[in-house]
């Protein structure tokens, strides 16, 4: 299991809840978050989602 330290918060650095992981058919994580919406996990980092 791999932990992401505080400096690897999602959206402006003020989002630490996840409301929603999903994965889709393509193996992709994504992660919902109160304020920030959509992330997707690369691997390697969380990237927002902006339509």
């Amino acid at each position: 299991m791999t932990n992401y330290p505080v400096k690897d918060r999602l959206g402006d650095g003020k989002d630490t809840q996840v409301y929603c992981i999903f994965k889709d058919n393509a193996g992709g994580m994504w992660l919902g978050t109160p304020t920030a919406g959509p992330f997707r996990f690369t691997g390697e980092a969380f990237e927002q989602f902006r339509p």
